[in-house]
This record gives structure tokens, sequence and C-alpha cells, in this order.
């Protein structure tokens, strides 16, 4: 590699294209996210702090590449990859490696692989905002709320951008000299910026996910920043009209001000991101252009206070830390009462600092770096996001062993794993179903006594899921084969809100799926969530109100023709009865660093207070029976809860691992009354 690729000019130019104002907007941008993510009350529309965010990277990153005309595209490229690795992945990567850490030994878990962990390694790779897409709901959803590398998604966005910017950056140095080539590529730019605002449009009200995370609609404000800068920059090189001119610039900024702040206030998600999304774009915008064209006026003088500057300057560590000291705290301790807040205000405070002092600063002069070829940077780079990428995958797979959890006990905990004994071997097979949904197959294998011909299919929610180890243990020691089929949110006759489009695909295609292959005497389970829950556990809302679904008569009648058609063909129909759910969450309070979370005090639930939310159900089963008697009910209930009080608890174990669903030890309970219902008419 030449000498030219091996030298930068990194000190120069960023003393040139310095702006102090730029830092006090970053401050307030950084801090708008901080306080809401810590509570969303303080400051309801500051997540679009990240917007602002996106506009000034597009801007400071135009503005740091403007000298870069004199070189090669390919020595260009390999300067800006330097600039951007030094700058970013130290900070980054030795984040995630901690954060992962800590997540595998303190926070519980159902899974092996969590969402949490995919993103964790996909943020390595800068791609997390691509597992969030296709893995995770909504950025404003409760289920949201407790991964604690949700935030890397902008991160990800920017560095995806990364891809894309140096061939504009080039052309546009490159041609400055030349007006009609000039002015050809800034119409394209334009272009690109209504292209992807147009998706943002688009996909906003077909998927919101994408519209969120993805950057073909996110492109357009990171475009806007650059856009911005050849503005400002092309007005910067000509004479202005003096006072008049000074004018229009603060009244710009103010205006700016005025937007973004009002904008805090009311701006909401349920219009996000678009339209909502174009106010903190133009509100940046309007700031920039007056802190770049009046860098001694009294908005900018304003935004480089001191504390702004220091806040600022370490907005990038204080981003990366924030969210994770939330959900961590919010898994420990919790974060319902000032106090916490404060807590964790202060040691994202203390964790930016000192990751700004001991890693981003360091690795930005360091003489050993520097000396390094802008090729070797950058692979070392690139080897340093797939070792990290890789070592979060392997840090998740060693979770059972690393684990300070008591959840890491999977037999008691996880209702996925196999069960024990049987006159059978029972083998377990996973494959995608319809919509994104799951089915399981067990087959009896090595049956002491034969198998039964019998088949057992289950139909339901995630709580259907939930029997997988009640229905492994079935088939160990019935020697039936079962099959699964569990989509999350998607429950047959669902008593409460079901707002995926996708259930009732899943439902069908289920239904469809037993019906071509059930035989006379076999059994099908219909269990699920047919009860208002408590909450969620990513929600702090105690009293979670989602809507329920009221059955007319003539649905009703529709459903019980569908089951009586299964039941003319000699199959049994077993509906579950609703199980309890509990205000109590186990997997969240039964470890020691846990116990004291302000969620883990109310740890029962009046036994007549949850019949009353058992009415519903009950009654549609009731007019379901009167339809044809030969409908089964199985009612798990009052085996779990037998006393005044519903306890989540069982002889010190845990019944359900969250507010409702069963753990592996539930599920062993319950074996041997599901056994006999099956018995009963054989």
């Amino acid at each position: 590699m030449n000498n030219i690729a091996c030298t930068t000019s990194d000190k120069e130019i960023g003393h040139q294209s310095y702006i102090t104002g730029i830092d006090g907007l970053r401050a307030i941008s950084v801090l708008s996210v901080v306080l809401y993510h810590l509570d969303s009350n303080i400051l309801p529309g500051g997540f679009i702090g990240v917007d602002v965010f996106f506009v000034i990277s597009g801007f400071v990153v135009a503005m740091t590449t403007r000298r870069e005309h004199t070189r090669s595209f390919r020595q260009f490229l390999l300067v800006f990859y330097r600039r951007r690795i030094v700058r970013i992945l130290p900070a980054t990567l030795i984040f995630l490696l901690l954060a992962q850490l800590f997540v595998v030994l303190f926070v519980p878990t159902k899974d092996r692989i969590t969402v949490p962990d995919l993103t964790a390694a996909a943020a390595a790779l800068g791609m997390s905002n691509f597992v969030l897409w296709l893995k995770a709901d909504d950025y404003f959803s409760p289920e949201a709320n407790l991964n604690p590398f949700l935030h890397t998604w902008s991160l990800a966005i920017e560095e995806q951008f990364y891809l894309i910017f140096p061939t504009f950056a080039f052309l546009f140095n490159y041609y400055r000299a030349s007006s009609r080539i000039f002015w050809w590529l800034a119409t394209g730019l334009i272009g690109c910026i209504i292209a992807s605002l147009t998706v943002a449009v688009l996909s906003t009200h077909v998927s919101r996910p994408f519209a969120f995370y993805m950057l073909p609609s996110r492109f357009w404000e990171l475009a806007t920043g650059i856009a911005l800068f050849i503005l400002v920059e092309k007005i910067s090189g000509r004479p202005t009209a003096g006072r008049p001119f000074q004018i229009l610039v603060f009244a710009a900024g103010l205006c700016g001000l005025i937007a973004i702040a009002a904008a805090y206030g009311f701006i909401d998600s349920v219009n996000f991101p678009f339209p909502y999304s174009i106010v903190p774009a133009i509100s940046a915008s309007l700031m920039l252009y007056n802190l770049y064209l009046d860098r001694n006026g009294l908005i900018s003088r304003i935004f480089s206070i001191k504390i702004l500057q220091y806040i600022g300057k370490i907005s990038f560590s204080i981003y990366l830390w924030h969210w994770f000291v939330i959900v961590s705290l919010q898994w420990t301790i919790g974060l319902e009462t000032y106090l916490p807040k404060f807590v964790a205000l202060a040691a994202s405070f203390l964790l930016a600092d000192l990751s700004n002092r001991l890693i981003e600063r360091p690795a930005r002069v360091s003489g050993r770096i520097g000396a390094w070829c802008d090729g070797h940077v950058i692979l070392s780079g690139l080897t340093a996001m797939g070792v990290v990428g890789a070592s979060m995958g392997i840090l998740a797979a060693a979770r059972p062993s690393l684990t300070l959890s008591v959840t890491g006990d999977r037999d008691v905990w996880l209702p996925s794993t196999p069960g024990h004994g049987g006159r059978c071997q029972a083998q377990r097979g996973r494959r995608s179903f319809a919509g994104g949904t799951i089915r399981y197959d067990f087959v009896p294998q090595s049956c002491e006594q034969g198998a039964d011909p019998r088949h057992l299919y289950v139909l339901g929610d995630s709580h259907a899921g939930a029997y997988q180890r009640l229905v492994g243990n079935i088939v160990r020691h019935e020697g039936l084969t079962a099959t699964i089929f569990t989509g999350t949110g998607c429950a047959w006759l669902p008593m409460i809100g079901q707002t995926k489009t996708t259930c009732a695909l899943f439902i069908e295609n289920g239904l469809t799926a037993i019906a071509l292959s059930a035989k006379s005497g076999d059994v099908i389970f219909f269990p699920g969530l047919r009860i208002r829950r408590y909450q969620t556990s990513d929600s702090s809302d105690n009293e979670a109100e989602i809507h329920s679904i009221n059955y007319s008569d003539a649905m009703i009648s529709h459903e019980a023709k569908r089951l009586t058609t299964l039941i003319d063909q000699g199959i049994r129909v077993v509906l579950e009865a609703p199980k309890p759910v509990y205000k109590y969450e186990p997997m969240r309070c039964f470890d020691w660093f846990n116990q004291a979370n302000p969620r883990c005090r109310e740890k029962s639930v009046p036994y007549t207070e949850l019949q009353e939310r058992r009415k519903q159900a009950l009654v549609i089963y009731t007019k379901l029976k009167n339809l044809d008697p030969r409908i089964e009910i199985w009612d798990p209930f009052p085996l779990l809860c037998h006393d005044a009080a519903c306890l989540a608890v069982k002889d010190g174990m845990p019944l359900v691992s969250d507010g409702d669903h069963l753990t592996g030890y539930a599920n062993d309970y319950l074996t041997p009354f599901f056994a006999n219902l099956l018995k009963d008419r054989q």
C-alpha cells in the first residue's frame, strides 16, 4: 500500500470543520432521547432527538469530507473508512461485549437465543436494524422495552449510510468546479431524498417497523443534512446582503429552536415516522443553517456554553450506554421511582465519560494506530466486527453455565426443554409454518410396549408453544404422535384484542392442515390466552387495558359448526379453559438482585377476581357446548389455583415464567391430569 494511503489530514480537517454550536445541538438531542427513555411523560417527543442526530450526521460528514477532492476515489474511500472505523468501532464493540456479558449474567430469559442476543450480534456487524425489523415488534411497543440493544438500530442506519455516502461525497467534491455537473448531482441528491421520503410515507402505513428501522425510509434525513451543507457552503462563499441576511439567518435559527422545542412536547408515536419526522428534520436544518453561517451569533453562543459542549462531545457514548443502563435497572431494582431514575442518569453519564476518556479519545490519537496504513486499520476494524459478532453468539450459547439467575435451571423454567422418563423416546422437529409461525412435530421412538396410533394436535398462540414439555411428556409416556402449531398472539377463539393480520391465516392454515391429516380417534387441543392479563413482562402498566372481543351468537354458532365438522369425523375437540394470570412474574422476581423490584410486590391475586376475569370465556364455552355437547373443556385453573388467593408459585417452584406462560415445572405438574383426559374416552 502506498504512502499516501497511510497518511491522513484528520487533525487539520477536524480543526477547520469544528463548529462549537453543533456540539450543543448534539447535547440537546441526546438529552431529549435519554429523558424520553427514562420516562416518556417527562418529554413525550424526546425520541425525535434521533432524527435530529441523523440530519446532524449528514451535515457533519459532508463538511468533514469537503476538502478531499484532491484524492483518487480509492484513496478517498480508504481515508473515509479509516476515520469512521476509528471514530465508531472501538467504543461500540467494547460496549457490546460488556453489555452482552451483563445480559448473560443477570437478565433472565425463557429462550436459549433471544431477540436481544440476535440484536447484539447484528449490531457488531452494523445490521441490528434488520433483526429488529424482522424479529421484534414496533419500536414503541411494550415488547421492545427490555431489549438492551434496541437503540443500536440508529447506529446501524448510519453505518449502512456510510456505504453509500462516499460516492456522493467524492463526486460532489470532484466536480465542484464544474457548475453544470455539480447541479446535476445536486438534482440527483434531491431525487433520492424525495424517493426515500416516499418510501417513508408508504411504509409507515404498510409496515411501520420497516419505516422506523430501515435505511430506505430514513435515508432522506441523512441526505437532508448533506443537501443543507451544500447549500450553506455555497451561501458562505458568496457576498451576503449585510444586516438583512443576518436577520434571516437569526430568524431561521430561532424558528428551528422554537419548532424543535415544541416538537419535544407535542409529537407522539402515533404518526411516526411519517409525517412527524419531518418536523425535527426541518427544525434541525434551520438550526444548522444558523450555527454554520452565524458562528458568533446569539444562538451559537448559547449552544456553545461549556456544559453543552461537554455533553455534545460525549454524546455518542451517552447514546451507547444510556439505554443499556435503563434496561438493566428495569430488570433488577426497577425504575418506578425517581431515585433509580436519577441513578440511571448518573450511571449513563459516568459510563459515557469513561468510554470517551478511555476508549474514544485514545483510539483517535493513538500513535500506534496512527502509524498503520489505512487499509490495515480498515481490515482490523472489519475483523474486530466479526470477532465481536461471533462473541455475542458464544456468550449467548454459554448462558446456561454463566448466568447468575435461577432461571438458568432450564428444566424448571423453560417449557421447551425435554422431560424425563416414559416408555418411549420422543423426537421433536421444528419447522416454519404459515406467516412466520412455528410447527413442532413429536414422534415416539423405541417404545417398550408399542406406539399409540392416535395423534394429538395443539393449535394456538404462544400458550400452545408453552405446552411443548407437556406434549413431549405425553408422547414419551403414552406413545402417541403429536403436532403443535403455535403463532405468537394468534389464539383460536381469542377473547382479547388480536391485531396481527397474519393470525387469521395461521388459524385457517392450521385447521386445514389438521383436517387433511387427522383421523378418527385423534385429539385437537386449543389452548390460548383467553383472559385479560394484568401486565406483560415488558410493560409497567399494572392493569393493562386490552379491548375484549364480543362474540355474537352467530359468530359462536359459526365456530361451533367448524368444531362439529371435526367431531363428526371421530376427532375429539378439547378447549382449554382460561388459566390464571398473575401480577407477579417469577422470572423477574426470583433472584437476589431483582426481588426488591416494585413489580414483585403483588405475589397473589384473589381467586374471585380471577374467576370474574374468566367469566366471558366460560360463558362462550357454555354456549358452544350447548350447540354441540361433544365439545370437551379441560380446565387447569383449579389445579393451578385452589385457594382464596392464587399464587404463581407452588411448593417454592414457579408455575409461570412471566404473568401467564407455564414453566417446565408446571408442564410436568399438569402432565398426569392431561394424560387422564386423553384416557377418559380411549
